[in-house]
């Protein structure tokens, strides 16, 4: 088994996520998102760029900018 790195388990553990779940994550972590916009046809785009937010947002979490 190759070794995975904190990336990739983020990117596991993001897209393992329900959409309500997701939502809860993105408001812990002050990840903008416009629910009004998941009824349209955008849908599955929107929710992908979420997941890719919420993902950045997690590699940030203990990272020091000097």
């Amino acid at each position: 088994m190759a070794k995975l790195s904190i990336e990739d388990l983020i990117d596991q553990f993001v897209e393992d996520l329900d959409f309500d779940t997701l939502i809860v994550w993105a408001d812990i972590l002050d990840v903008e998102h416009d629910e009004s916009q998941w009824l349209d046809d955008m849908w599955p785009d929107l929710e992908g760029e979420l997941r890719e937010k919420v993902g950045d947002a997690m590699a940030q979490v203990g990272r020091h900018k000097e």
